[in-house]
């Protein structure tokens, strides 16, 4: 059968590179404490919408999880839906609207709505920029959009965040730079990608066999190791990400599959062709995700 394959509008990657920039100086304003605690005033937005966005993106996450059973997946799940909190954004800050439990950790989760980019910065940042999800950890805080999203792929990117919050508010997220970042990046994508194919099934397989082969062949064309040169992305979309995820309700939702199944694809082709020890292997791919972060800008 003939792939229908459909192009790509906008940039992902350089999106994310934008919110990434913008929130610099929001994260070094403060340590791990916690954001502000609950008002009693009345929120500035509409308190159902983002209690419906809320709902809608723990759904997908309780959705992604019977799916696919992964006992991990199950551990995140249960750990955001018992630690997150619903908050809104201000000012330079976020405001409570529920009440945060009495033990840490717990963050603040901040479904944001069209009105919040006349906030300044970084909630004019993240309100612009075409990402779907972003823990910040240093302010302790998940912002996700409201961007039309197959409910999987959601639950996906939940999942993804869910990892990094995770990691961050049990202790486990080492000390901070850039290469700390990029091994982390190799943890949750690495967790994601299991998730993916235990869901994604024939349809997923098939088209990470034929990223693996494109790989394969652009570096014989170019005569370079994949640590030289990894091969960008395609420029297209195939259906497959549609049998694998259900249909993908928008550009953005096209564009987040094709970059997460580049780098799976990416760290496949790394432990099928490097015989080295596992921890090498996580460095060497640490190492390719950070020179494609500071090729686009993000480092």
């Amino acid at each position: 059968m003939k792939n229908k394959n459909r192009p790509s509008v906008h940039s992902f990657v350089v999106g994310f590179i934008l919110v990434a920039l913008a929130v610099i100086d929001w994260h070094d304003q403060s340590t791990t404490t916690p954001p502000t605690s609950v008002t009693q005033s009345a929120p500035r937005g509409p308190l159902n919408v983002r209690k419906e966005i809320h709902d809608t993106w723990l759904t997908s996450l309780d959705q992604l999880s019977a799916r696919s059973g992964d006992p991990e997946l199950l551990e995140i799940r249960d750990f955001v839906r018992s630690h997150a909190v619903l908050a809104e954004p201000i000012p330079g800050d976020v405001r409570l609207l529920s009440t945060a439990p009495k033990q840490d950790p717990w963050f603040s989760f901040v479904p944001m709505i069209e009105t919040d980019e006349t906030l300044g910065d970084p909630w004019q940042a993240f309100a612009t920029q075409p990402f779907m999800g972003s823990y910040v950890p240093y302010q302790r805080v998940m912002i996700v959009k409201d961007f039309l999203i197959a409910p999987l792929w959601r639950g996906l990117v939940f999942a993804h965040e869910g990892w990094h919050a995770k990691r961050h508010l049990t202790g486990q997220t080492q000390k901070n730079g850039d290469w700390q970042h990029c091994l982390e990046e190799v943890g949750a994508h690495s967790f994601e990608n299991r998730v993916a194919r235990s869901i994604g099934g024939t349809p997923y397989a098939e088209y990470i066999r034929q990223e693996l082969k494109r790989i394969d062949a652009e570096l014989t064309r170019v005569n370079a190791t994949i640590q030289q040169a990894f091969p960008n992305p395609p420029t297209v979309y195939d259906f497959r990400l549609d049998q694998a995820f259900g249909q993908a309700l928008s550009d953005t939702d096209r564009e987040n599959r094709i970059f997460n199944a580049s780098v799976d694809a990416m760290f496949q082709y790394i432990d099928m062709n490097w015989r080295i020890p596992h921890n090498e292997k996580h460095g060497q791919k640490a190492a390719i995700l950070c020179t494609m972060y500071r090729k686009n800008g993000i480092l």
